[in-house]
């Protein structure tokens, strides 16, 4: 046998292991499971909901208009899910606030402007404002319903993002919120320190898609939810500042894959950047109907101030 016809054989098993090695790289500490739909309670409230999967979780706080927001999110076949608790703060309003805003109805209010005009929502209009629901908003790659549990000092609001086409039934995640105790639930805790990807795709065009032609569709992936990195004591304590910029793969499973840092700083810094860069959530690009994995550039900048 001619060394050219050895050397041809041997090629396809030289290209597989080549291409492992290169799947393995990307999907470095990647996370992936199958939905399995539970009542999770968010941590810190006495608040369940139903997820596809254990969520990543952030924290933000607005002391000028009185309020802190609580985010959890998950991704499951193409969909990501997304509850916000958004609930009022004792502590008073600082004075260097320019505008001091009181927690309420208006604030509520606010919320749905701010989500009909950065996501270009529309409001149905047969929502009974008496009841707990304030608010549905809809268009052709998200649907949004706010609660009202200003009882409690809070309002939730409750998102499912996906792909134009894509059949959604929002009756199963939407129905499931409850305000008081449930029954078998599960804790979210810290939530998922890593965002959860699928463990393989959905295909079959008729389960999935509105239109058939849609299953064989190209979309770019749509950034969901990027938490914020926290700030050191270590970092304060030294004036550091700047940005630490990451390269990061989106994987085709909705996880995230490997983090590169390209720009670091000291003092916990980086590590924080890449901490929050591993809990963004997304939807995969689409090419052809599948999903595909793309490296993206992440910058997170830190402030003393």
């Amino acid at each position: 046998m001619s060394n050219w016809y050895l050397k041809l054989i041997r090629l396809p098993a030289i290209l597989f292991v080549l291409n492992f090695a290169v799947l393995a790289q990307f999907t470095e500490g990647a996370v992936e499971a199958d939905s399995e739909w539970k009542h999770y309670r968010l941590t810190p409230f006495n608040v369940t909901v139903l997820l596809p999967k254990l969520p990543v979780t952030d924290y933000s706080i607005e002391r000028c208009s009185n309020f802190e927001r609580y985010t959890y999110a998950a991704f499951a076949d193409d969909v990501v899910y997304t509850v916000n608790v958004t609930s009022a703060i004792k502590e008073k309003a600082p004075e260097w606030c320019d505008e001091k805003i009181e927690f309420g109805l208006n604030t509520i209010n606010s919320r749905i402007g701010e989500l009909m005009i950065f996501k270009d929502l529309k409001r149905a209009p047969s929502v009974d404002e008496k009841g707990p629901i304030r608010a549905r908003l809809s268009n052709d790659e998200n649907q949004v319903i706010v609660i009202d549990d200003l009882k409690n000092g809070r309002f939730i609001d409750l998102a499912m993002t996906f792909h134009k086409g894509r059949k959604i039934d929002s009756s199963k995640f939407f129905g499931s919120m409850n305000l008081g105790k449930a029954g078998s639930i599960v804790e979210v805790g810290s939530g998922s320190p890593r965002t959860i990807g699928d463990k393989e795709q959905k295909t079959n065009a008729e389960a999935y898609w509105d239109d058939k032609s849609m299953a064989s569709a190209s979309a770019n992936y749509k950034l969901i939810h990027r938490p914020k990195a926290r700030y050191t004591d270590a970092a304060r304590e030294k004036m550091t500042d700047g940005t630490v910029r990451l390269r990061v793969v989106l994987l085709k499973s909705g996880g995230v894959g490997t983090i590169t840092p390209v720009t670091e700083l000291p003092n916990g810094l980086t590590e924080q950047a890449i901490f929050a860069a591993q809990r963004m959530v997304f939807l995969p690009k689409k090419v052809n109907g599948l999903n595909q994995s793309v490296i993206v550039n992440v910058e997170y900048g830190f402030s003393i101030y």
